[in-house]
């Protein structure tokens, strides 16, 4: 008889099944892909900052260096080969042209516009603008020609405004949103 009981129980094992282990594997899987493509957008956003704050950073040398040297420093945006530089390095010596493609692993993650029309800020980086901007500082340190970059994400369509004002040269930076530069924050 009681070789019979032990016969009838049953021994209960506790643990996950195979279904419970394979939808908590895919849960995880989609909070992991969430969680990796926000950080991709975050580590592009940053690299789109620090390329805007390193074009700022070269344009305030050249006023400076305009203003120190009492010479004309006349700086360029070259718009395709995504580069800037003195133009007049004679004059202007002691910056050297800066590449922004290294910036970004792929030289499609940003695009650079720009405009002598500072007063248009909504001008589109998709329509044929001229190759390449150009920003003079007199001796005196002003801006006898100011200018509008945009550093343009393709993938977000959002980035940074780069405005140097005429006849101040004051250097301003400003987000990028649905076309229009922001300088509010």
């Amino acid at each position: 008889m009681i070789k019979n009981m032990q016969s009838n129980l049953i021994i209960k094992e506790s643990g996950f099944s195979l279904v419970e282990l394979i939808i908590a594997t895919c849960i995880l899987s989609i909070l992991g892909s969430i969680v990796v493509s926000g950080f991709g957008r975050q580590n592009h956003n940053a690299r789109l900052s620090n390329t805007a704050q390193i074009i700022i950073n070269f344009f305030e040398s050249g006023r400076r260096m305009s203003l120190n040297n009492s010479t004309t420093c006349i700086l360029q945006v070259n718009h395709i080969q995504k580069t800037v530089s003195i133009n007049n390095s004679q004059e202007c010596t002691g910056l050297d042209s800066i590449s922004l493609s290294n910036m970004f692993q792929r030289e499609e993650d940003m695009q650079v516009c720009g405009s002598a029309n500072i007063s248009d800020q909504e001008f589109n980086c998709d329509v044929n603008l001229a190759p390449s901007t150009t920003i003079v500082f007199t001796p005196k340190g002003n801006a006898s020609q100011g200018a509008i970059i945009k550093l343009v994400s393709p993938r977000t369509q959002n980035g940074y405004c780069i405005v140097i004002t005429e006849p101040v040269g004051h250097v301003m930076k400003g987000r990028l949103r649905n076309n229009t530069c922001d300088f509010s924050s």
